[in-house]
């Protein structure tokens, strides 16, 4: 983490200098008014936000309910003099685009104590006439999952809940405005309902959000003629279990995942094992196949010999079970042998939502 500062050394102001000349580069307007395709290309999903506590707004705010609209994220902290800096310019633009649907919220990240006290946030706020909502982040959450290194930075995601802009640093104001009005002009999502937000169950075990679950890149799969992408399964729950066969808990929960799936699998949920190996013997194909067929296991597996999908959700333990709404989110994790009745009663509140 790095508040962004001026005049620190000399080796400071060449940097500055050379990313200055970087994001100059990457956010070219082309002469004839248009933006540089690569400007706001798709970056993936954005991220869930899972904050708390909000100020100037009477309930958290979860992208997901925002679907059909554009959504601009300001990271900032009100003792950072870059951010004070850029704040003119995003009251302007939240007053120019508000009227016209376009969301602006500020990710409140802080970095010295003072900046943590949220009465002193709240009298920030008040004493500089910002009116759109702001989320306090003191936990770091939002600020870890959109992987940001320094204030101020602005993420702008698209209708379909895409990341489609990252700018770090002050400047490029007309690029922004270029990008909200690009973004605002594309139609919405066909499957997306801005008068009728997802409704999420009540029960407590689905009260943690953990943010948009991080996309499937297996190639090799058993019981699937083709490899599965959690984009393409949007409207169905997925019990997704990192597993390996020679590992004796894993083989403990397998009366429970196939139960899960006779049950439930015809009502909406897609059960998918991704078999990370430990051992020598259980980076074979033809194994792994094997003790499928003999366990008569008949939901898909993906074989994660390279452990990206592992890595990629931060996987340390064999068995883990997560559930995943319909909209992508993970909401509810298992770690090792447990009460499967919960995970059971789980399966039913995502699939009722």
């Amino acid at each position: 983490m790095q508040r962004v500062k001026l005049g620190l050394s000399v080796l400071l102001v060449a940097t500055v200098l050379l990313m200055g000349v970087t994001f100059a580069r990457l956010n070219t307007v082309h002469a004839e008014g248009g933006l540089d395709p690569q400007i706001i290309q798709d970056r993936g999903v954005a991220p869930e936000l899972t904050n708390d506590t909000w100020i100037n707004s009477d309930k958290p705010l979860r992208l997901a309910d925002l679907r059909g609209k554009v959504v601009l994220l300001d990271f900032w902290t009100f003792g950072c003099y870059n951010c004070q800096n850029t704040l003119p310019y995003i009251k302007d633009d939240y007053a120019k685009y508000k009227p016209l649907g376009v969301e602006f919220i500020g990710i409140h990240f802080p970095e010295t104590a003072y900046e943590h006290d949220v009465n002193n946030v709240r009298q920030y706020v008040k004493d500089n006439g910002i009116t759109y909502p702001v989320a306090i982040d003191n936990d770091g959450k939002a600020w870890n999952d959109y992987e940001m290194h320094a204030w101020p930075a602005f993420i702008i995601v698209d209708k379909a809940g895409h990341i489609r802009y990252r700018q770090i640093g002050e400047g490029s104001y007309d690029t922004i405005a270029k990008v909200l009005d690009t973004l605002n002009a594309e139609p919405a999502p066909e499957n997306v309902s801005v008068e009728k937000p997802y409704k999420m169950s009540d029960n407590p075990l689905l009260s943690n959000t953990y943010g948009a679950a991080p996309e499937l890149t297996n190639d090799t799969w058993i019981n699937s003629d083709k490899p599965l992408r959690l984009a393409d399964l949007h409207g169905k729950v997925v019990l997704l279990e990192f597993w390996t066969f020679g590992c004796y808990n894993c083989k403990n929960t397998l009366p429970a995942m196939k139960s899960f799936q006779d049950k439930y699998s015809d009502k909406g949920l897609v059960i998918i094992g991704d078999h990370f190996p430990e051992f020598g013997y259980e980076r074979e194909l033809a194994n792994v196949q094997e003790f499928v067929k003999t366990e008569g296991i008949k939901y898909a597996v993906a074989l994660d010999n390279d452990g990206a999908v592992w890595g990629a959700y931060h996987q340390r333990y064999w068995p883990t079970m997560y559930l995943i709404d319909k909209r992508g989110q993970i909401r509810y994790v298992a770690i090792g042998e447990h009460d499967y009745s919960r995970t059971e009663e789980a399966i039913n509140a995502l699939l009722s939502e």
